[in-house]
């Protein structure tokens, strides 16, 4: 339907254009008996209309590709899911998936909230910092992490039911990963840069 719009919108642009071109060299004809000042007046005004006509439509057509841009770089940046998964331990496993057909490049951990603990520091156990690439056809589109929460004391603050000191395991059920909400960064094959969150959110962030 957009595309219908403008082109109905590209069409009544040029008729314009070519009916003001028209009526100022019909008007030029018809009275070809005022000054040549006139006439060079009259021809100077259709040649800007057509100008401003043929501007008019080079504009629209780049704001189309801008928007037909962003709308296939957000439909890849959607693509792009954050789970969270309870560990062993007393931490949480962050999961960033490549789902869509081009590369995301430049994946890293921006930031995130513990719900049982608001004021907790989030502290993300990252070997490399962040992942390169993440493509199906080069590691499988996944890049996997450990996060924690840390109090000012820099004691965890992840809780469960009860936490079994001799297996080091959970006694019973463990922390809630929907009490997490976690946030990457990246991006895409177009050079764009995307948040995305835990909470399925995409934003696109300034370069």
């Amino acid at each position: 339907m957009r595309h219908v719009r403008l082109f109905l919108d590209r069409a009544i642009a040029t008729l314009s254009g070519i009916y003001v071109v028209v009526a100022l060299a019909f008007f030029g004809f018809a009275f070809s008996w005022w000054p040549a000042d006139t006439a060079n007046w009259l021809s100077g005004i259709g040649s800007i209309g057509a100008a401003g006509v043929a501007l008019w439509i080079a504009t629209a057509d780049r704001h189309e590709r801008v928007k037909t841009q962003q709308a296939a770089g957000r439909a890849q940046a959607g693509l792009v899911q954050v789970t969270i998964n309870p560990k062993v331990g007393k931490k949480f496993t962050i999961n960033v998936l490549n789902y869509g057909s081009r590369p995301v490049l430049d994946v890293a951990f921006e930031s995130a909230e513990y719900r049982v603990a608001l004021s907790a520091k989030a502290v993300p156990d990252l070997i490399h910092g962040r992942c390169p690439i993440l493509d199906t056809k080069v590691n499988g589109a996944s890049f996997q992490f450990d996060l924690d929460f840390v109090s000012e004391a820099d004691s965890t603050v992840i809780t469960g039911d009860k936490w079994d000191d001799v297996y080091s395991q959970w006694d019973g059920k463990g922390p809630d990963p929907a009490d997490v909400i976690a946030r990457v960064r990246f991006t895409d094959a177009d050079g764009t840069f995307w948040r995305r969150s835990s909470m399925g959110t995409t934003k696109m962030l300034k370069r």
